[in-house]
């Protein structure tokens, strides 16, 4: 297996992992793969490391991630509205 086969690192994202690495020595495990960036190291059997390596949970598009974010500033906005609103009132019923 080489550098090509595996996707950036699944904590950070860089693209600078190492090679899988094979152990003879350990019973624990066969095969580590470890980040450079953020040193993340992933050990498994020599066949599943790569997978487990390239496996993401929850993939969503920039474009997803950006409409989502979008949502939730509205949403965030709105509050900050009503936060605004009940503070004047607030303010007010204490300088009359």
């Amino acid at each position: 297996m080489n550098t090509d086969e595996l996707l950036p690192c699944p904590f950070c994202g860089s693209n600078e992992s190492n090679d899988v690495l094979r152990s003879e020595a350990s019973r624990h495990f066969a095969a580590s793969v470890t980040c450079f960036t953020c040193e993340l190291t992933m050990k498994d059997f020599d066949e599943k490391v790569t997978e487990k390596w390239n496996t993401r949970t929850n993939r969503i598009s920039e474009t997803e991630l950006i409409d989502e974010l979008n949502e939730t500033l509205e949403s965030v906005r709105k509050n900050l509205i009503i936060l605004q609103q009940m503070t004047e009132k607030l303010n007010n019923g204490n300088n009359t």
